[in-house]
Formats: structure tokens, C-alpha cells, sequence
């Protein structure tokens, strides 16, 4: 019997696994000015304005902002590769359909890697469409208890999201957005959540490259936004951690620290931050909604 369960692939080939990303409020996003992630850059880059000196001493966020060699600054994707929705979407469609744009060929087949297509599968007009049918996906909401012992809880939970240091990468408000709770900046994540591969064929930068015009390095992630995160496991990059405590327990790197004071909590305090996770629920969620998927027991 042959062996189904071990596939060789060619020489030159690395697998890596994404988690698809969540699409609601993408027309919200695509439409932040560039200057708000300079801006959180340079908050990152002088944590002391926002959580005092001391702690900034020690304090191992370095987030960058990501530009591409258009010159434009990255906002979609998990490696932030993107600047704008119509470039992901184009992306997606040449590499996770197989549908070749005017600007975007078709992923090369390993099986014929001599194949040439004849003409493209998609229009311009096409990936427009496609492109506004997201734009106007609605944004998530936050669903907050109305009994007194939940609402405090939540509140205790926002305020540990802070305390501990969530909130200096996953930035509450960005630009015109409110409730984002991202920054878009490249992270390094630690080499426990590094990927073997860069995205869509290209090398991730080697280690040591720094600067906001280098690739990123196979350790690196762009912070995704946490509105709807109630609703949108699994989680990370290839979604390895299917509750928002295991995601928040591998986080490493420049998040190491903030992964440690979590654990380090009350297990009271650690549901609190759990439960205002809780309420950063997907578009027309209520809470009559039941959430399964915040549980970490």
C-alpha cells in the first residue's frame, strides 16, 4: 500500500499553512491614511509617551510600518504585501482561485510549470466589482453585556487588555477607525510563529534586515485587527491556536512579554480579558448570540 499520509514534494518546494482573514469592515480599512501607521510607527518606536519611562526602557515593541516597492505603505495580508483592497483582491484571485487578472498571473502549476495561459480569467471590471462587493461589507461591532456583573467584567478586561501591553500594538482606534484594535505594523513574532515561506512565491527577507523598505523577515506579522475576533477562529497566521487564550499564550517575540503578564494574571482577571474579547463580535452579532468560540475550557 502506498503511504497517503506522507507527500514528497520537489525539491524547491516549502509548504506553509495561511489562515484565511476575515473580510468585514475591509472598505474602512482600505481608506486609513498612511500617515496614521507613520504614526503609530513612531508611537512603537517611543513607548514612553504612551506608558511611561520606565517600562519603555525594557520594553521590546519595535513595530514597523511595511513599504512595498510601488513606495506605497502595506495594509492587507498577514505579511502586510498589500496597500490596497483592490491589490489583495487581485492577489487572492490569481492565487487562491486560480484566476489570472491583467495584473495578476495564475499561480504556476507544479504539476506543468511550462503551462502558458491564453488570455486572462478575470476583467478590470471584474475585480472592481469584485472589490466594491467588499468595500461595502459591513464593520463589527461591539456587543456589550447589559446585565452589571457582565459589563464590569468586560470592563476589567479592557482595562487588563491595556495594562499588561495588548493595546500597544493592537491599537484601540487607527486614523478615522474606531474599535480596530490594530496598529498594521509589522511585528516580529518570535521564531516559534515564524513561516518557511514569504508569501505568493516571494523569499522572506533574511534576519537582520531592519528599515521600513525591507521584505519582511520569516519572523514577522502584521498585527490583525481584533474587531470581530469572537467570531473569526481559528487564530494566527495559520491558525494553530483555536481559542484566543492558546493564540495569546504563543505569542514570542516582541509579544513575549506581554504573553508572560498574561499568564501571570489572576485566572479572574485572565477570564475578564477573555470576556471583553467577547464582545468584539462579526457584523449583526447581538447578544442573544451564543460564542463558543472565545472558551478557553
Amino acid at each position: 500500500m502506498t503511504d497517503r499520509s506522507r507527500v514528497i514534494f520537489p525539491t524547491g518546494v516549502s509548504v506553509t499553512q495561511r489562515n484565511t482573514p476575515a473580510l468585514f469592515g475591509d472598505g474602512l480599512l482600505d481608506a486609513i491614511p498612511e500617515d496614521a501607521l507613520h504614526a503609530e510607527q513612531r508611537r512603537n518606536s517611543d513607548v514612553a509617551r504612551l506608558v511611561g519611562l520606565s517600562r519603555a526602557k525594557d520594553s521590546k515593541i519595535r513595530g514597523r510600518v511595511a513599504r512595498l516597492p510601488n513606495g506605497r505603505l502595506g495594509r492587507f495580508g498577514w505579511k502586510a504585501e498589500f496597500a490596497s483592497l483592490d491589490d489583495f483582491v487581485r492577489a487572492a484571485c490569481a492565487n487562491e482561485l486560480g484566476l489570472s487578472n491583467p495584473t495578476r498571473a495564475q499561480a504556476t502549476s507544479l504539476a506543468r510549470r511550462d503551462y502558458q495561459p491564453k488570455g486572462t480569467d478575470l476583467s478590470d471590471a471584474q475585480c472592481v466589482l469584485i472589490g466594491d462587493f467588499l468595500r461595502d461589507l459591513p464593520a463589527p461591532v461591539q456587543v456589550r453585556p447589559g446585565n452589571p456583573t457582565e459589563k464590569a467584567r468586560v470592563e476589567n478586561g479592557s482595562k487588563q487588555f491595556a495594562a499588561i501591553g495588548c493595546a500597544d500594538c493592537h491599537t484601540p482606534n487607527l486614523g478615522p477607525i474606531e474599535g480596530f484594535y490594530s496598529n498594521l505594523l509589522l511585528h516580529d513574532m518570535g521564531s516559534d510563529l515564524a513561516s518557511s515561506t514569504g508569501y505568493y512565491g516571494e523569499p522572506p527577507a533574511p534576519p537582520g534586515s531592519s528599515g521600513e523598505n525591507a521584505p519582511p523577515i520569516a519572523n514577522e506579522w502584521r498585527t490583525p485587527p481584533l474587531w470581530g475576533v469572537a467570531d473569526s477562529a481559528p487564530y494566527l497566521h495559520d491558525g494553530r491556536a483555536n481559542s484566543l487564550e492558546k493564540a495569546i499564550a504563543l505569542h514570542g517575540g516582541e509579544a513575549s512579554e506581554v504573553a508572560a503578564k498574561f499568564a501571570l494574571l489572576p485566572r479572574q482577571d485572565q477570564d475578564d480579558l477573555l470576556a471583553f474579547l467577547g464582545t468584539l463580535r462579526a457584523p449583526g452579532a447581538s447578544n442573544s448570540d451564543s460564542n463558543p468560540k472565545t472558551a478557553s475550557r
